[in-house]
């Protein structure tokens, strides 16, 4: 007797595939975070070695400069060299992608960053660095020169002009050595950077100087905590590190949720600042 075997499959109902679909919606709803979380911190790793490899090159320069800093444009004057193209023209750095922080993207008419020649440090694109120095304690000695006298030998001295096809003088900013800061490894060199003004109409770009107080949408350098939360900053040392902030929006509305709160970076006049480079 011949038997047959019959076999059934039976179909997904629609409450099932309700509910396969919830556990799957469920399992990218938190995957995708983690995810873009991971890829954040590593795009924060990879700021952080660029800055340490700015730091170091910065370094360098100063032990080729009698252990001045590079001033933060030379000369002083709209058609310069400022201090990114001059760390990249004197071979201290090979590419402009050393400046470009990858958690920065950079967009409408303002960033040429990219098409920075390594080497002439007067092309444009430099001042589109994506990480700023430290311009009033560092790049110049601006405050030291406003809080002695404003005797203007301490900022600048004439020289005969370098500037190709320009004659007669210029004046050349001076800087400090590394031997006059009091603090090196708690004094600000460079940090990220962004212009609040640029940002708030939705032009994104670095700018290679910050300021060393907190203002609220200024068409100036200031420092970004871009990163989870957190500012890249190489210390006059040229030793990098993260710092902390508990910033409220991308273009932070107070000073406590900003690279300058007091519990990061402060600001030059605030407790525990971080930027004012005491000369010893």
């Amino acid at each position: 007797m011949n038997s047959t075997i019959q076999h059934c499959r039976k179909a997904f109902t629609l409450i099932e595939l309700l509910v396969v679909i919830s556990i799957i919606a469920l399992l990218i709803g938190i995957l995708l975070p983690a995810l873009g979380a991971a890829r954040e911190t590593a795009k924060s790793i990879s700021c952080l070695s660029n800055v340490r490899q700015i730091g170091l090159a910065m370094y360098t320069y100063t032990g080729n400069y009698k252990n001045f800093y590079t001033p933060l444009k030379s000369p002083w004057q709209d058609n310069s060299r400022k201090w990114s193209g001059l760390l990249a023209a004197g071979g201290y750095l090979s590419s402009p992608e050393f400046f470009d922080c990858p958690s920065l993207d950079s967009y409408g008419t303002y960033s040429v960053l990219e098409d920075a020649d390594i080497d002439n440090p007067y092309h444009s694109g430099w001042f589109d660095a994506e990480y700023g120095l430290n311009w009033r304690n560092i790049g110049t000695r601006l405050n030291y020169f406003q809080n002695n006298g404003e005797n203007i030998d301490d900022f600048w001295t004439v020289v005969p002009s370098f500037v190709p096809g320009q004659g007669g003088t210029v004046n050349e900013t001076r800087t400090p050595r590394v031997d006059d800061i009091d603090k090196p490894t708690q004094t600000v060199l460079l940090a990220d950077s962004y212009c609040p003004a640029w940002r708030l109409v939705q032009e994104e770009s670095g700018i290679y100087l910050i300021d060393d107080f907190y203002s609220y949408g200024v068409a100036s350098g200031k420092a970004d905590a871009r990163h989870n939360d957190g500012c890249n900053v190489a210390w006059a040392d040229g030793h990098g590190t993260k710092v902390g902030a508990n910033r409220d929006d991308v273009v932070p509305t107070q000073r406590k949720y900003s690279a300058y709160a007091d519990h990061a970076l402060g600001e030059r006049n605030s407790p525990n600042s971080k930027w004012f480079a005491e000369y010893n």
